[in-house]
Formats: structure tokens, C-alpha cells, sequence
């Protein structure tokens, strides 16, 4: 989604524009845009929601947690005496009460603690431009990614330096926010410029970075509440699906390369981000998963059936297979994968009319075990 003003694109026309001007332009838009006005509306009713339900207190609560525990070891003065089973922590929701998927990288970038160490500090040097910083470090460390270079920064510059990651690049995209760049702008200048915007928008907001980062997921919000009870019959399975998937959702990211797709098939991986092909957003929607042959030059579309009919399952994978094979597939070959609970017989005969598109199913069991006694297993 871009915004309707026809200077929002102007950051298309020079890869390499300064950071002066980006965030001249963004100032400029945030103060005469209509669409970004609109934002900040739709952000302030989300943050009011927030204190309503008295979770601005907890945010804050844990931010004063986390900025008090790894603060000090994020400082460049103190970098010289990092131990990696200190920073290691930082990585799992429960200790940085943030982000809950930058443990799939772990293993990644602490693999060569030196080259870890000598990164970070580099990362974290506020005498260099944060362009040549943020680019020199996603190109160095594999796995880092901006999701987990940009947590970093926020924990060490609380006030400065803004997240960047799948989550609050859709949350951008989805208000018109997102900025388009030109081929061959590096990493850090996308990050300059995206930064600015944030800045700018806690500013407008009166908030800061940390918060508006949480923002990003009720923007995102498909609208159900699954602590609602459901009134119907068919609502209760429609809930009781979108809540497996979304299970299986997170199952098969931890799981790739374990799974029978994973032998032959890698997640799409960019250099800002390891895990991009997990929920990728384009013009035609959000893939649930978009992956590419280990050694053919095909591209695979994996759609998780949630709450739809198996019309529409069929249709929107159909739909996002045309913009692979349209914008991204360049003459490959381009295929469609189904997902959904075992039983699905009308999504199963409607998938196996498509040649390009073939259908899998999944199955939940729950293992009962007391201390004396053997497992029990039932499928639900």
C-alpha cells in the first residue's frame, strides 16, 4: 500500500539520498499528507486502547527491565568484556519481553564470537554514519538480520534508533507509511530512512520507540479475539482452526529444515531479513510461507487454511502464486501448497484440478502421561 500523495515516492528516485533530505521529506509529509495524518490517527487510537487496558504500564514496566539488565552490556564502553552467555539471553522473549523470534538466529550469529564482538561494537559506534554501520553489520554476521541488529540499537539507544523488522515493516505498509527504494539502495540507507519515519511518528505520537514498536502488532490485528466466546457452532470452529494454524504457523518456522518441506525447499531468505519468506507481505496480501528450491529454479507459495472456505483458500493461493510468477519468478516455475486440518475433502478435490497447486494435511495429537504410567495419545 503506498500512500495517495505523489511525493511519498520520491525516495524511488535516487537509491543513494542523503539522510538530510530523506528526513526533510518525511517531516515535510507527516506535517501536509493527509494519509499520514490518518496514520497517526489510527496509531493514537491504538495507543489509547493500550492505556485503557492499563498495558502501558506493563510495556513500560518491562522496557525499564530489559534497558536496566542489557543496557549496561550494550554500552561501547563496557563491549570489550562481553561474554556471549550473557548476551545470549537477550535473544529469547522471556528476557528481552519484546520480540519472540530472534532465537532462531541465535545459534547464527553468536557461531564466531569474535566476529560477533568486533560487529557489534562497530554497530553500536555512533561516530560512524548509521547507513555504513547497519549495512557493514547485516553483510558480516549471518543470520543477523535487521530485526535483530535493530533490537540492539533500541536497547542501547533507546531514544535513537527505532526497530526495523517484519512486524513493524508490515504495520508501515499497511498505514501507507512504507517508503519504496530503488534498486541497489543498500540495507542502512533503508534503515536511515525508515528510522526517520519512526522518530518522527513517536514524536507525533508522544511516545517513544520502544512503545510504538508494540503498536505495530494491534495495527496489524486481524480483529479476532480468540478470548472471546464464540456464539455459534461454526464460530467455534472457525476460531478453534485460525488458533492451530496459528500454532503451525510458528511450529514450522522453528522446524523448517526438519520438515518434509524443508528437505526440499528454503524459506526465502533477503539481507535484511533471514526469515522473510515467513509471512511475506506484497501487493497481493501476506504468504503465510514463500520458499525456493533447494536446486531447481522453482519458487513454492504456502498458504495455511484460516478460517476461509476452500474456495478462498484456493483462490488467495491462486492469487498470490500470480504475483510470484508476475513480480518476482522472473521465467520460473512457481507452485501453490495448501495446508489445512485432515478431513478437508472439498478443499482437496477443488486443489486437485490445478496442476501447479497440491494440498497437504495436518494432524494435532495430545500426549497424556502420568508419572507411573505409559503415554496416552489422541489425535484432535
Amino acid at each position: 500500500m503506498q500512500t495517495a500523495d505523489a511525493e511519498w515516492p520520491l525516495l524511488d528516485k535516487q537509491a543513494a539520498v542523503s539522510a538530510a533530505r530523506v528526513c526533510c521529506i518525511t517531516k515535510e509529509l507527516l506535517m501536509n499528507n493527509p494519509a499520514l495524518q490518518s496514520a497517526i490517527g489510527q496509531l493514537k487510537s491504538h495507543l489509547n486502547h493500550l492505556k485503557e487496558k492499563g498495558e502501558l504500564k506493563r510495556i513500560q514496566q518491562e522496557k525499564g527491565q530489559v534497558l536496566k539488565r542489557f543496557g549496561p552490556l550494550l554500552d561501547p564502553a563496557n563491549l570489550s568484556n562481553l561474554k556471549m552467555e550473557d548476551i545470549r539471553p537477550f535473544f529469547y522473549y522471556e528476557h528481552n519481553r519484546h520480540w519472540n523470534g530472534l532465537y532462531r538466529q541465535v545459534n547464527r550469529v553468536l557461531e564466531h564470537p569474535s566476529t560477533f564482538s568486533t560487529t557489534l561494537a562497530m554497530l553500536l559506534d555512533e561516530a560512524l554514519p548509521i547507513e555504513q554501520r547497519m549495512t557493514e553489520a547485516i553483510q558480516t554476521i549471518k543470520g543477523m538480520g535487521t530485526a535483530i541488529a535493530t533490537a540492539f540499537l533500541t536497547v542501547a539507544y533507546p531514544a535513537t534508533y527505532g526497530v526495523w523488522n517484519a512486524t513493524s515493516q508490515a504495520g508501515l505498509d499497511r498505514l501507507g507509511l512504507l517508503p519504496k527504494f530503488g534498486r541497489g539502495t543498500q540495507t542502512g540507507q533503508k534503515y536511515k530512512a525508515i528510522n526517520d519515519i519512526l522518530l518522527n511518528l513517536a514524536d507525533a505520537l508522544e511516545t517513544d520507540l520502544w512503545t510504538l514498536d508494540v503498536l505495530w502488532w494491534s495495527v496489524l490485528d486481524d480483529g479476532l479475539d480468540l478470548d472471546e466466546p464464540p456464539v455459534t457452532k461454526e464460530a467455534a470452529t472457525e476460531r478453534r482452526g485460525f488458533s492451530l494454524e496459528k500454532q503451525l504457523q510458528i511450529f514450522l518456522l522453528d522446524n523448517w529444515a526438519r520438515t518434509q518441506i524443508g528437505q526440499e525447499w528454503d524459506l526465502l531468505e533477503t539481507p535484511e531479513n533471514p526469515e522473510a519468506g515467513s509471512q511475506y507481505h506484497c501487493p497481493a496480501g501476506r504468504i503465510d510461507f514463500l520458499a525456493k528450491h533447494k536446486t531447481d529454479p522453482r519458487w513454492l507459495v504456502i498458504e495455511l487454511k484460516k478460517g476461509q472456505t476452500s474456495d478462498e483458500a484456493v483462490g488467495q493461493a491462486l492469487r498470490y502464486m500470480g504475483w510470484v510468477k508476475s513480480d518476482l519468478a522472473q521465467g520460473e516455475e512457481v507452485e501453490g501448497l495448501i495446508i489445512a486440518l485432515a478431513g478437508d475433502k472439498k478443499l482437496e478435490y477443488a486443489a486437485s484440478m490445478v496442476p501447479q497447486l497440491s494440498f497437504m494435511q495436518y494432524e494435532v495429537n495430545f500426549s497424556l502421561r502420568s508419572p507411573s504410567e505409559g503415554s496416552v495419545q489422541a489425535a484432535a
